[in-house]
């Protein structure tokens, strides 16, 4: 699992991956997807890419949108304008 070995090989793991390492059956998706290790642990981590995946998605989309009808598409080619409606109506900044 690459996530796995992501997180157990981490330079300068927080106390909250610290602790979760530990575990001799360590894995990402058995102790990193809880809401708290999530947000103390993979948040961190995934929020700095967050506008570079906004601008990929929208490549993804207009890449695909005269190919696809819209009852047809994924959510994954529109996921952008989900992270954008979240983070206006929580009027949230994303960090650089």
């Amino acid at each position: 699992d690459t996530l796995t070995e992501y997180f157990k090989n981490k330079v300068n793991p927080n106390a909250d991956l610290t602790k979760a390492v530990a575990h001799a059956s360590f894995g990402y998706k058995k102790d990193l997807k809880s809401k708290n290790n999530f947000i103390n642990i993979v948040r961190n981590e995934i929020l700095p890419f967050t506008n570079k995946a906004i601008e990929r998605s929208i490549a993804l989309f207009e890449l695909h949108k005269a190919k696809i009808n819209h009852f047809e598409k994924r959510p994954c080619t529109t996921v952008h304008n989900l992270v954008i409606n979240l983070l206006d109506k929580g009027k949230k900044q994303i960090p650089e």
